[in-house]
């Protein structure tokens, strides 16, 4: 191993000091597949894991011939396996890459190299080798206490489902990662934004069981995700990755991203209420329907420019896309085209601002009587108590 190991690599290469990374680890792991390509059909897997003899040099710094963990950078080996004879030559099945791990590493780090084979970025900062967001996550120093991925990474891989909230007040509860594949996603700003929060809650059990000692048994974490930016190369540029860490029930707000959150923790779930309402939208004296992402009920009310003729049923329109629901003071004029019923029931949401603060309503609930005797575009004015 030491052959492969050796240090006195290039200056430039991650933290300046692992080894000739495109020499020697590509003839490594080109050495290790050719001496067993005769015993193994390599068309057969999707991902190579190379385990060798000796401590992992990250985990044994004086070791200067111990060979690091990593995935390698391309390797390009032409096996034996699937072999097709075309006019110009026999071409044949490669092993591209390939993750390199030692017998002495933790599951954690074999994990952490396999995410780097699914897609996941480190969450350290390469540049230097300092961790970012800690031991909560896998592909930052959570690879040497086994411990799960943070809700960044497994929302990436879709590992779990996502609440997402955005432009609402909710009330949930969130339980810990060991035992609920539930995340909170929530939008910063506008719809389409590269910023957004991520909240999970971790307790010492299971994969979380040897997180540090200085770690708190129950957390709430909250994730900020700034994806404007590659990496969490922090001694370089602001991070993607960001932790928030709170150990005791409270609360969190992010004005300019229009996010209050309010929790209590206890010993086996988070219960939250959360309300993001974007700073951004110009919702004085209207509300923009088809920025508002609304529950089940409210499907009857997205704006429409014009009647669908292939769906005759009662629905709120517009004439043109800035003709929204309009809020005059506290009366509400909608305009709908009626057909069925003589009576509709209508529920819906909007916001209102007084006074430079946004009051979110929902489930608001109206029946409208159809007015036979006026053109079929009707409206009807309704009051509702704020």
């Amino acid at each position: 191993m030491a052959f492969y190991g050796a240090d006195g690599g290039f200056e430039n290469t991650t933290y300046k000091r692992i080894d000739k990374l495109n020499v020697m680890y590509n003839q490594f792991a080109n050495d290790t597949i050719r001496a067993v390509d005769s015993k193994i059909n390599f068309s057969k897997y999707d991902h190579v894991i190379i385990l060798h003899a000796g401590n992992d040099q990250a985990n044994d710094p004086e070791c200067g011939d111990c060979i690091w963990s990593m995935r390698l950078p391309y390797v390009g080996v032409e096996t034996n396996d699937s072999c097709i004879t075309y006019s110009n030559g026999v071409f044949c099945d490669n092993v591209d890459y390939a993750i390199v791990v030692s017998e002495t590493d933790t599951f954690g780090v074999y994990a952490h190299e396999f995410g780097h084979e699914l897609g996941l970025p480190d969450l350290y900062d390469t540049n230097n080798g300092s961790s970012v967001v800690g031991a909560y996550e896998l592909m930052d120093s959570g690879a040497w206490f086994n411990a799960h991925p943070g809700a960044f990474s497994k929302s990436k891989l879709n590992f779990v489902d996502e609440i997402v909230i955005y432009n609402e007040t909710i009330n949930l509860t969130v339980f810990p990662a060991e035992n609920k594949d539930t995340i909170v996603k929530i939008l910063r700003g506008s719809h389409d934004s590269w910023q957004y929060y991520l909240i999970e809650m971790r307790k010492k059990i299971g994969y979380d069981a040897n997180l540090p000692i200085s770690y708190p048994d129950n957390a709430l974490l909250v994730w900020k995700i700034d994806e404007s930016w590659p990496d969490n190369k922090v001694s370089r540029h602001k991070p993607m990755v960001e932790l928030l860490l709170f150990n005791e029930s409270g609360n969190f707000q992010d004005e300019e991203g229009g996010i209050f959150i309010n929790f209590t923790l206890n010993l086996n779930n988070v219960t939250l209420s959360v309300s993001q309402i974007p700073t951004n939208l110009n919702i004085t004296n209207r509300i923009l329907d088809n920025d508002i992402v609304k529950p089940e009920t409210c499907k009857s009310l997205d704006i429409y420019a014009g009647w669908p003729e292939n769906n005759p049923q009662t629905f709120i329109f517009a004439e043109n896309e800035t003709d929204y629901f309009t809020l005059n003071d506290k009366k509400v004029i909608v305009w709908a085209k009626i057909m069925g019923n003589v009576n509709d029931t209508f529920t819906f949401e909007f916001i209102n601002t007084s006074n430079g603060i946004n009051k979110f309503y929902k489930n608001i609930s109206v029946t409208i009587t159809k007015n036979i005797s006026r053109n079929i575009y009707n409206y009807w004015n309704w009051f509702i108590d704020t």
